[in-house]
C-alpha cells in the first residue's frame, strides 16, 4: 500500500472521532444527538415517563457493567495517539511511514483524536450517571453539608431480586446498619417537612415504602414476620435501642384482586390469609412505642392508577374511594398529610392541583438527587432516591 493510501485508511478511521464529536449544521453532534439527550431524558426530573426512565436505567446499568473496560480502553487509546502524532517524528514512528504527502494534517489527527477521546469519555460518564447516579450524589451535595437529608424510596423487600422494585430482606438489613453506623437517625416524611430536627451528632434520612405490598408488613402464624420491611426494622430496633427507627408507608386501599392492575397494590394483603390482620397492622404503624415514634400512614391512591393520564374529577373519585376503602374497615386516623404519585407519574394543570389541595406534602422520585434541604424544600415536590436490587446505597448516606 503506498503512503498516501495508507495515511487515507488512517485519516478516514480518525475523522470518525471528528464526525461524532463536532456540531452538524444544526448545531447538534451525533454524541448530543444520541447519547446527551437520551441521557437528559432518562435523568429528568419533571415527573414524567418515570416507569420507562427506570426500566432504561436498569438495562443501562447492566450494559454500563460490562463495557466499561471497552470504554476506558478506547478513550486511552485515542488520547495516545493524539500526544504521539504531535510531532512528525512520532507520527512517522507509530505509522511506520518514510514519506508523508503534504496534504496530510498533524493538527487534524490530533484534533480528531481529541474529538473522538472526548467523546467517549462523555460517553462513559453519561451511562454512569444513568446506570449509577449514586455516584453524583456527593458531587450534587457535598458530604459536607449535612443539613441535606436523603430521601430512600423502597417498593418490595423480597428474594425476588429480579424484579428492578424489590430490595431481598439482607440488602435491607445492611441498609439500615449502613445509616446507623454513620450517625443517621430515621423520621418520617411528614416529620422531615415540619421540620424534626436530629439529635446532636446525628444526621436525617427518611425511609418510604410505596404500595403497601404484604412484603412490606406480613403476619406468620399470629407473628410479625422478621422477613418483612416492619420485621427487620422491629429486630433492628430492638438490636440497637438507641437508633431512631420509622418510615413512611404510602398505601393502597383497593382489595379486589387486580382492582389496582396488579395483586400486589392492596392493604399489606397480597395472600388471603392476612386480610384478617389488615386493621391491625394499621394500628400497629400508626401507634407510637417507648422504642420508637410512630410509622406514618401515607397516601398512594385508590386504585393505583396513573394519575397523569387522569383528568382532575377522575383523581377526585379516586381520592374518595381511597378515604372511603379505609375508612370502611374502621381504621381511625388523624388526616392523612403526604402523598406519593402512583408510577411515579404526575399530572400537570387543574389535575394535579386537586392533590396539592389535598395534602401537605407530595413525595416524588428524582434522579439528579432525592437528598432533600428542610430548611428550602418544596413540600409539594419532595425528591427521592430510587432504590432497587442494582442501585448503590451507601453513597446516598456517607
Amino acid at each position: 500500500m503506498s503512503a498516501v493510501n495508507e495515511m487515507g485508511v488512517v485519516n478516514k478511521l480518525l475523522n470518525f472521532g471528528c464526525c461524532i464529536g463536532m456540531p452538524d449544521s444544526n448545531g447538534v453532534s451525533l454524541v448530543n444527538r444520541f447519547v446527551v439527550k437520551p441521557i437528559d431524558w432518562m435523568t429528568a426530573d419533571d415527573g414524567t415517563n418515570k416507569a420507562a426512565q427506570f426500566f432504561w436505567r436498569e438495562i443501562i446499568a447492566r450494559i454500563w457493567a460490562a463495557t466499561t473496560p471497552v470504554f476506558a480502553l478506547l478513550t486511552a487509546a485515542y488520547h495516545a495517539i493524539a500526544i504521539v502524532v504531535k510531532t512528525p517524528f512520532g507520527a512517522l514512528k507509530a505509522a511506520g511511514i518514510k514519506q508523508i504527502p503534504d496534504t496530510f494534517s498533524f493538527r487534524a489527527i490530533r484534533e480528531n483524536c481529541l474529538n473522538m477521546g472526548q467523546a467517549l469519555t462523555l460517553t462513559a460518564a453519561g451511562i454512569a450517571a444513568v446506570a449509577r447516579p449514586d455516584k453524583l450524589a456527593s458531587y450534587a451535595y457535598p458530604i459536607s453539608e449535612n443539613k441535606k437529608v436523603p430521601v430512600f424510596g423502597y417498593h418490595e423487600v423480597s428474594n425476588n431480586i429480579d424484579d428492578p422494585w424489590t430490595v431481598s430482606p439482607a440488602q435491607f438489613r445492611s441498609h439500615l446498619q449502613h445509616l446507623y453506623d454513620h450517625n443517621y437517625e430515621l423520621c418520617t416524611l411528614k416529620e422531615l417537612a415540619e421540620g424534626h430536627k436530629p439529635s446532636p451528632g446525628k444526621k436525617l434520612a427518611v425511609i418510604t415504602f410505596d404500595d403497601s405490598h404484604e412484603s412490606q408488613f406480613r403476619i406468620n402464624g399470629e407473628k410479625l414476620d422478621p422477613e418483612c420491611a416492619v420485621g427487620i426494622m422491629e429486630q433492628f430496633l430492638l438490636e440497637h435501642p438507641s437508633f431512631r427507627c420509622t418510615a413512611t408507608f404510602f398505601v393502597n386501599t383497593s382489595r379486589e384482586p387486580g382492582s389496582s392492575g396488579s395483586k400486589k397494590h392492596q392493604l399489606f394483603e397480597l395472600n388471603p390469609n392476612q386480610r384478617p390482620y389488615t386493621i391491625d397492622k394499621l394500628k400497629f404503624l400508626q401507634a407510637k412505642t417507648d422504642q420508637r415514634p410512630a410509622y406514618e400512614i401515607a397516601a398512594h391512591g385508590h386504585l393505583h392508577q396513573r394519575f397523569d393520564r387522569m383528568t382532575a374529577s377522575e383523581i377526585v373519585i379516586d381520592l374518595l374511594g381511597f378515604e372511603e376503602e379505609i375508612t370502611e374497615i374502621g381504621f381511625t386516623h388523624e388526616r392523612i398529610r403526604s402523598f406519593a404519585w402512583p408510577h411515579g407519574m404526575s399530572p400537570k394543570g387543574e389535575a394535579r392541583k386537586v392533590i396539592e389541595d389535598r395534602f401537605d406534602n407530595i413525595a416524588d422520585f428524582g434522579f439528579h438527587s432525592g437528598k432533600e434541604d428542610p430548611e428550602r424544600m418544596d413540600r409539594k415536590r419532595i425528591r427521592r432516591l430510587y432504590i432497587g436490587p442494582n442501585t448503590g446505597f451507601k453513597q446516598y448516606a456517607p
